[in-house]
């Protein structure tokens, strides 16, 4: 914890409780709390604080006025005697565009430097409300009974003893696939993430949790560790920060942040970024916690949601349903990241579950990689532009899309079937590979075409009914597969990840936009050979990807 640090605004509760509470601005470092909560959709006559009522606001806040579960968050503080409460709607000026902007960059410290964090784990609303009966303390969740086993004194008195039904265990409800409002909302994780310690009230009990242990109303010890791939721990983030900061970046860390993130939800498109910064810059500064370099110098690392040390990993995101009620993916309808990041989709993206030993080989060499921030407030924030120009293997390849679905595991480790299509990609050579578009698109080959099975059973040509037909011919929309990593885990064949290309609808002259990835491994039946970068229109070239 930083021992000068303040927030540049803070709610005073009101501790003697013979004063309403009161919105200050801080002139010392001092203990405070802060609150994470779910806002919901119904905001009419939700007091926050507006330009209008922010001098009324550094007078005094009545109690009665604030919604339910401020006004929880208040009562509680002044039950454990913590005088200052940091909470978003009323020590952020709503509708000054700049101040938004200022405080939502300082996210990082405000979380990191909280006595403790209250999560209203269960309250789907800002008016909802978290304190109270919570479940766990009903006389109607503990069932007794009578045994004569375990009288330490020996004598014949039964003894009473309670049962209850399958829970939940602390690591599956706040880390696992929980149905807590708070664990669907996108601020909400970082939030959680940056905490020294919380208190979360889930309507069932009381949890603490802090870096290095968990505790709750029920009893249960649960492993300090991940539950399941997309879902972070904060004990097991801080062993992979203190072990090896730089390993943050990987495939064990950063991915599985990236995963649990892009399957939650933000009110505001535009917040994708902003709303995870606070973790890119906890990154960046334990990363380079042993240099003198500023934030802005060391920021640059940081590219709209990747990392520019592992590039050819974090690359290789491809777009899932996964158990989402989220099961249209969708570009924003406005600009927020290039497209070779996951911020510019809406929806669950996921990355290949690559060993942690594997050997990774890149088959790029990047010259070039930046993003434009859109404020100057915040350097790991929102993006106005960003391009990658790099060096690789580069195929020109035709594309179809079929609602037929092929043999299981025939052609790709990664592919689209989840919506109800096949994609696949060929080069000259006409062999078909099974890919995965970031985004729905339109059928274009049906079983009734004359080259349907040429695409489908090329690999052996026999089965092939129209040869003459097969051709590989330019068509107006040009795809290309530019390979970018294999992965080597002996006695296991590698795993090669690819992107898939077109030329950029605003500059398809100089660029290229991603449209999606492919995977191949030999050891999905038939093991054939791949061969998608063999032949004379394989070449290496530089381009640039927007």
């Amino acid at each position: 914890m930083d021992p000068v640090f303040k927030p540049r605004r803070l709610v005073d509760v009101g501790l003697d409780r013979t004063r309403e509470p009161v919105l200050l601005e801080p002139i010392e470092h001092c203990r405070y709390a802060a609150l994470s909560y779910c806002w919901g959709k119904d905001l009419v006559d939700v007091l926050t604080t507006r330009k209008q009522n922010l001098d009324s606001n550094l007078k005094a806040i009545p109690l009665s006025s604030m919604p339910r579960t401020i006004q929880d968050a208040v009562v509680f503080c002044r039950g454990v005697k913590i005088q200052y409460i940091w909470i978003d709607s009323l020590c952020i000026v709503q509708d000054d565009d700049e101040d938004w902007l200022a405080e939502s960059a300082r996210m990082c410290e405000i979380y990191s430097n909280s006595y403790f964090t209250i999560a209203a784990q269960n309250a789907p609303s800002c008016k909802s409300g978290f304190l109270g009966q919570q479940k766990y303390g009903e006389v109607s969740w503990q069932r007794p009974f009578w045994t004569e086993f375990g009288q330490r004194d020996g004598s014949e008195s039964l003894n009473k003893m309670y049962v209850r039904g399958p829970e939940p265990t602390v690591r599956m409800a706040l880390y696992g696939r929980s149905n807590f409002s708070l664990q669907g909302r996108g601020w909400t994780l970082q939030e959680n993430l940056l905490s020294t310690r919380i208190i979360h009230f889930t309507g069932n009990e009381m949890i603490w949790e802090c870096d290095n242990r968990d505790f709750c109303e029920c009893g249960h010890v649960d492993d300090l560790d991940y539950y399941e791939p997309g879902a972070m721990s904060k004990q097991a983030l801080k062993r992979w920060r203190e072990s090896s900061p730089q390993k943050f970046l990987g495939r064990n860390t950063w991915i599985k942040i990236t995963e649990d993130y892009s399957n939650r939800m933000l009110t505001q498109e535009r917040d994708k970024l902003v709303a995870i910064s606070g973790l890119a810059k906890r990154t960046v500064i334990d990363v380079n916690k042993d240099t003198s370099r500023s934030l802005e110098e060391v920021s640059g690392n940081y590219l709209a949601g990747l990392w520019r040390d592992d590039l050819p990993i974090n690359l290789l995101w491809h777009t899932d349903s996964g158990e989402s009620s989220i099961t249209s993916h969708k570009r924003p309808a406005k600009y927020r990241g290039p497209t070779w990041s996951w911020v510019s989709i809406d929806g669950p993206v996921r990355y290949s579950q690559i060993p942690a030993f594997a050997e990774e080989e890149s088959h790029l060499a990047i010259s070039e990689s930046r993003c434009s921030p859109a404020s100057p407030w915040n350097p790991l924030g929102p993006v106005t532009s960003g391009h990658l120009i790099l060096s690789g293997l580069l195929v020109p390849v035709q594309l179809a899309i079929t609602d037929e679905k092929p043999p299981v595991g025939y052609y790709g480790a990664i592919t689209t079937e989840w919506r109800g299509q096949a994609v696949f990609v060929r080069a000259r050579n006409l062999v078909p590979y099974q890919i995965s578009l970031d985004l729905p698109s339109v059928i274009n080959l049906k079983r009734e075409d004359p080259t349907y099975q040429c695409w489908i059973n090329r690999h052996e040509v026999e089965k092939c009914p129209h040869p003459t037909d097969c051709d590989f011919e330019e068509t107006e929309k040009v795809f290309y597969c530019l390979k970018v990593a294999s992965f080597y885990f002996p006695p296991r064949p590698p795993i090669i990840q690819y992107l898939v290309l077109t030329k950029s609808s605003t500059d398809p002259e100089q660029a290229y936009e991603r449209v999606g990835i492919g995977a191949w491994g030999k050891w999905w039946p038939p093991p054939l050979d791949f061969h998608l970068f063999d032949g004379a229109d394989v070449t290496t070239t530089t381009i640039k990807i927007i």
